[in-house]
């Protein structure tokens, strides 16, 4: 079992070059359609392991850390592969449904995009050194760019140039918040230099640190740097939008969670000077605005990008408390975005390629179209705002107890709010599914078993998950507990 998480990485990769090596049609989708439910199968491996025997860790080379690169996998790293390997094993296959309308080289390159964006996601879950995650970051950002550019309509190409430009921001923070660190503590080794950074609240480790944070935080698509995600959603073919907006954000928050809490949790957190109120400043610019902001929208698309970004606020919320209630609402919070987010955005794109009105007043089509579809996209918007029996509530609830645990009233208050601004959001959704006006179509483009299908399942899931919250709260709070405990 030792060598399993390198094979997470691997297996991936090769398929993707295979892609480019062999383009045949046949080959090509075979790689595409076996290598993500084999990549699951290895994840459901190493989670086994993790829960029944302990961490893995793989040493390159045979060089520990922190002079070599080490993969390692614990319970939160277990948790985050299940997750994005679920959705990745449901929705790249996806990709393949119109792929006889390409020339082969077309999709072939296609599919090693998307086999090289799944080797990065499950490199990034298990590496634990700042320079391999910037590394792999990279890959997901470059494959990432080359699905969106990859859509029919031209608008593809400037959404993917939109997303280019956020992310190259993003990584020159990483870049120099990592930069910084190293100078200060003379390794990028995540357990070293939680040892090194702890105590140290010197100028130098605080802006680093706070450049890191920054960093992720514009590649994730957090509030207000989330308009390349919106603009996917919208422009992007709907398979591909729904494999961007289900797993990147999923990946980066876990990366966010593990490097706040864990490396950062100790001192140079940019919360731990400010306490409470800095922890209400995050929850007003990460949850309360955007919420806000999509109780106003008249289209559901951006519905659905800011209700997403006010959601995956919380993990930075829940981080900042560093306290176990703050990290076990993180990582619940990860789960319920990656089930979330890929019903939403698949019922989404089966509006458009139904051509299909997208506007609030006229989403009364989709219940007479489908409606379990409709179905799905009501239960993601509830879940996104934490209401009960949904997926989302369970890390809504431990977000609350960290702030309480913490005292921070203030945020306690602002994220109440927004989550009564998130459920007026829904609601609204929610109301013109149900009873809104049914608009005449002429020739009704059915709705693709290929959207259609993962939209029910994980709109199911949102409810599902939310009746048996303990099915991953308790290996969530595990897996919090072990982060919490800090390098041995």
């Amino acid at each position: 079992m030792t060598h399993v998480p390198a094979l997470l990485v691997l297996l991936p990769f090769t398929a993707a070059a295979l892609c480019l090596l062999l383009p045949i049609r046949p080959l090509v989708r075979l790689f595409g359609l076996v290598a993500p439910w084999v990549s699951l199968g290895v994840a459901a491996l190493v989670l086994d392991h993790v829960l029944r025997v302990g961490p893995l860790a793989y040493a390159f080379g045979d060089w520990a850390a922190p002079s070599g690169v080490v993969f390692r996998a614990d319970g939160l790293s277990a948790l985050a592969l299940i997750v994005t390997n679920l959705v990745a094993a449901v929705l790249l296959p996806l990709l393949h449904r119109d792929s006889a309308a390409h020339p082969p080289g077309r999709t072939a390159l296609q599919s090693a995009l998307a086999l090289a964006f799944l080797g990065a996601i499950n490199g990034i879950a298990l590496s634990h050194d700042l320079f391999s995650l910037i590394i792999l970051i990279e890959i997901m950002t470059l494959a990432t760019c080359g699905l969106i550019a990859a859509g029919r309509i031209r608008r593809s190409l400037v959404t993917a140039f939109h997303a280019l430009v956020f992310q190259s921001t993003g990584t020159a923070f990483l870049l120099m918040g990592t930069a910084m660190l190293y100078a200060r503590a003379g390794s990028v080794d995540l357990l070293d230099l939680a040892g090194r950074l702890a105590g140290a609240n010197d100028r130098a480790t605080t802006i680093g640190a706070a450049m890191v944070l920054l960093g992720l935080a514009i590649k994730g698509g957090l509030f207000p740097f989330h308009g390349w995600l919106s603009r996917t959603y919208i422009d992007a073919p709907a398979p591909i939008a729904a494999v961007v907006g289900g797993i990147a954000p999923t990946a980066i928050a876990y990366v966010l969670l593990r490097i706040s809490t864990a490396v950062l949790g100790g001192g140079p957190s940019f919360l731990s000077a400010n306490g409470a109120w800095g922890l209400a400043a995050v929850a007003a610019l990460f949850v309360l605005a955007p919420s806000a902001l999509a109780a106003l929208q008249r289209d559901i698309r951006p519905v659905v990008a800011l209700l997403a970004a006010a959601h995956l606020g919380y993990v930075a919320v829940g981080a900042g408390a560093i306290n176990l209630a703050g990290a076990t609402a993180g990582m619940a919070v990860i789960v319920a975005h990656g089930v979330a987010v890929t019903a939403a955005v698949a019922a989404i794109g089966c509006l458009q390629h139904a051509q299909l009105p997208t506007a609030l007043d006229q989403l009364g089509t989709l219940r007479r179209r489908s409606p379990m579809v409709a179905a799905a996209l009501a239960c993601a918007l509830f879940a996104f705002a934490g209401v009960p029996l949904t997926v989302g509530f369970a890390g809504r609830w431990h977000v609350a107890l960290g702030m309480i645990e913490r005292d921070a009233w203030a945020a306690l208050i602002l994220v109440a709010l927004s989550s009564g601004v998130a459920l007026i959001a829904a609601a609204r959704v929610a109301q013109r599914l149900l009873f809104g006006p049914v608009a005449p179509i002429e020739r009704p483009v059915p709705f693709p078993l290929a959207l259609s299908v993962p939209a029910t399942l994980f709109g199911l899931a949102t409810v599902y998950f939310g009746l048996n919250a303990a099915l991953y709260v308790g290996l969530a709070d595990e897996a919090a507990k072990l982060l919490m405990r800090g390098p041995p």
